[in-house]
Parts: C-alpha cells; sequence; structure tokens
C-alpha cells in the first residue's frame, strides 16, 4: 500500500479494486461491487478513476479506509481467529466479547490543533469511509474525497453506556448520543494510555501516540 500511495500521488497511477478480504468496506463505502466477479467487471468495463483521500499515519504507513483505536482494535484481534467461520458476522462477535473487557482508555484527541477530548474513551475513529468491520457504520456519511476524515470519539466507558452506544451503533444513532463526538478534521492526533490502533483491518502494536494526515486525492480510484 506504500507504494501504491508514491505512484498516485505522482498522478501516475489508477486502481481498480477487487475486494478479497472477509470485510470489504473499502469498496462498499465507495459503490465498488463487493463481489470479486462484479468488482472485475466494472473495472473491465474502463470506468474512469476518480482522486481519491488518503489518510498518513506518523508511523510511516498509510490507511485507505479508516483507522480506529481502543475498542475497535481489540474487537478486530479478537475476530481474526473467526473470520474462516464467520466471515461479516466476525467483527461484531468480536465487538461484543471486546465491549465485555474493555472499559476504556485515558486518551487526548486533537483535530486540526484543538482539543476536542481529554479524557476516558472507548474508542477513536478516524476514517475516510462510512464503514468498519464488514459494515457496521461508524461514519455516516463519510466521503473518500472531501479533503478531510471523519473523526468519532466514543466516551461511553461504563457498562451501561457501552451497551447502549452499541446498540445505537447497531441502529445508526450513535451520532446523536452525549456520549459520542462527530466531527471532520484534516490531521488527527491521538496520544494518552498505550493503545492498540486498527488501520485498514490491520492491529498493531500499543503505542501512546499516533497522529493522522490527509493527502487529499492521493490516488485515482475506478470506482461507479
Amino acid at each position: 500500500v506504500t507504494s501504491l500511495w508514491s505512484v498516485g500521488l505522482a498522478g501516475a497511477a489508477a486502481v481498480g479494486r477487487v475486494p478479497r478480504g472477509a470485510g470489504n468496506d473499502r469498496a462498499g463505502g465507495v459503490g465498488v461491487p463487493r463481489g470479486r466477479v462484479e468488482a472485475a467487471a466494472l473495472i473491465a468495463a474502463g470506468r474512469a478513476a476518480r482522486p481519491a483521500d488518503l489518510l498518513v499515519a506518523d508511523a510511516g504507513g498509510v490507511v485507505v479506509n479508516a483507522a480506529h483505536a481502543g475498542l475497535g482494535a481489540e474487537a478486530a484481534d479478537r475476530s481474526e481467529s473467526l473470520k474462516g467461520s464467520l466471515g461479516p458476522l466476525a467483527y461484531p462477535v468480536g465487538a461484543l466479547v471486546a465491549g465485555v473487557r474493555e472499559s476504556g482508555w485515558d486518551l487526548e484527541v486533537v483535530a486540526d490543533g484543538a482539543v476536542v477530548h481529554r479524557g476516558p474513551a472507548l474508542m477513536v475513529g478516524v476514517g475516510n469511509g462510512p464503514s468498519i468491520g464488514g459494515g457496521t457504520e461508524l461514519f455516516p456519511g463519510a466521503r473518500v474525497d472531501d479533503g478531510q476524515a471523519d473523526v468519532v470519539v466514543v466516551t461511553a466507558v461504563g457498562p451501561a453506556a457501552r451497551a447502549a452506544f452499541a446498540a445505537a451503533l447497531r441502529t445508526g444513532d450513535h451520532l446523536d448520543r452525549d456520549d459520542v463526538i462527530a466531527l471532520r478534521a484534516a490531521d488527527v492526533a491521538v496520544s494518552g494510555d498505550p493503545v492498540r490502533h486498527n488501520t485498514d483491518g490491520e492491529v498493531g502494536d500499543e503505542v501512546v501516540r499516533r497522529r493522522y494526515t490527509v493527502e487529499a486525492g492521493a490516488w485515482r480510484l475506478v470506482r461507479p
């Protein structure tokens, strides 16, 4: 992916995406069919490629769809062993297990230079696309080409609040909750307690700080 980003920044590459993972959130978020045959047909039809944004992490990696720290990363880690048997259902099951076991982290979130949260948090998400975990719309309305990332900070750390947030997330009402902060920014930093980040489905080691910046129109993607 890093080499893809480098070529895309030079304006020399157009990418056609054929989904292969269990969740395929990036494909679904931009209208690319989740089925391999259908996605390949879209590419073969010669559809024009359009600019798309990337998130660049200060650790040197890039994020095509979304990064999330805290509960989301723990859920993804616990769902990994379930993907073979449950497919897209593996993430909701992993999230259920993680939601019972995790009680939050003490984090600071800075968006475009302003502190938007400081204190206990259940998870922090930074996304280019609307969904994570095979269709869970953490960032409804997110666009891949608006030059900004959608940011969601969840402060529902108590047992009852965690359960209520999970229910609201399933129905798409989570952004209306008082313990959820939602905004858009081009530069987002998460720091504080050691916490793992999930970047496009890959869960890393615990870190005390991670920063994501938007590279607007950094690559070109064949999409409807």
